[in-house]
């Protein structure tokens, strides 16, 4: 059939149209430590936990994605905990997809072992292990206050005394609450595979912290850490900070030595 010019450039056009927001959506897509949640709502969960399957904290849901050199996990869990503390939640992290190196846990060759509760891990490479800490794996943990949903960031880039933490495309998950009858992610062995993607486009993200209002009062709460606000070598990394914050109240904790007068000044 002969279908009019006028229709055919109309298909024509829905197409364009349609591949134009399918690259619209890949461009805008992006993870950011906020909790706001909605970023993740195209993501399909990596694994779904069954209710009351583990004694104490119970898993519910894990999503994994990597964006901008970065590997982003979503973790839902039915308990509300503090993630850095009190607890023995660890991850471990086949990075080299080799069940054959590193620790040997539950079907995987974990060469990253990172309980959040102790704030510190291993990174096992061949016979050598390291104690490391999450800095050393540039790993970024929301909120830091308590919640039963947390966003976890770790650098893929990193380098730990000369080797590479991430050698592979495709690695190995594997999350267990470390305590009697604990829950595990996944009930099953051999870990969770996931694969990175490496055709998304990298971009950077420009961010902001100006008020979007004048007349809005900005409180910040500041941890001084054991009167380090009065630390001639902090001076200028303090200064710089509450510059750029730029508050109208501050709540600062730990001056234990000096008197508010001296704070203030």
């Amino acid at each position: 059939m002969e279908y009019p010019k006028l229709y055919k450039n109309y298909r024509l056009f829905l197409i364009y149209m349609i591949l134009l927001s399918t690259f619209i959506s890949a461009q805008d897509f992006r993870i950011i430590l906020d909790e706001d949640y909605t970023d993740w709502d195209t993501i399909t969960p990596l694994y779904s936990d069954a209710s009351g399957d583990g004694s104490g904290i119970d898993f519910k849901t894990l999503k994994t994605t990597n964006y901008n050199k970065y590997l982003f996990f979503l973790l839902e869990m039915d308990t509300e905990i503090n993630l850095q503390d009190q607890n023995a939640i660890t991850l471990y992290l086949d990075t080299d997809n080799d069940n054959s190196t590193g620790l040997a846990i539950k079907g995987i060759g974990a060469e990253l072992e990172y309980t959040f509760g102790a704030r510190s891990g291993i990174f096992r490479n061949g016979s050598s292990n390291k104690t490391i800490s999450q800095a050393n794996i540039g790993l970024v943990s929301i909120p830091t206050v308590t919640s039963n949903i947390f966003e976890i960031m770790i650098d893929t880039t990193v380098v730990i005394n000369g080797d590479k933490l991430f050698t592979n495309s495709q690695i190995k998950i594997v999350l267990v609450d470390n305590t009697t009858g604990g829950d595990e992610i996944p009930n099953e062995e051999g870990g969770l595979d996931f694969f990175f993607e490496t055709s998304q486009a990298q971009r950077s993200v420009d961010y902001s912290i100006e008020k979007l209002d004048e007349d809005q009062l900005r409180i910040i709460s500041y941890n001084s850490q054991t009167d380090n606000l009065f630390e001639p070598s902090l001076k200028e990394s303090n200064s710089r900070i509450l510059k750029a914050i730029n508050p109208d109240i501050i709540g600062l904790q730990e001056i234990n030595n000096h008197s508010s007068e001296q704070t203030a000044e």
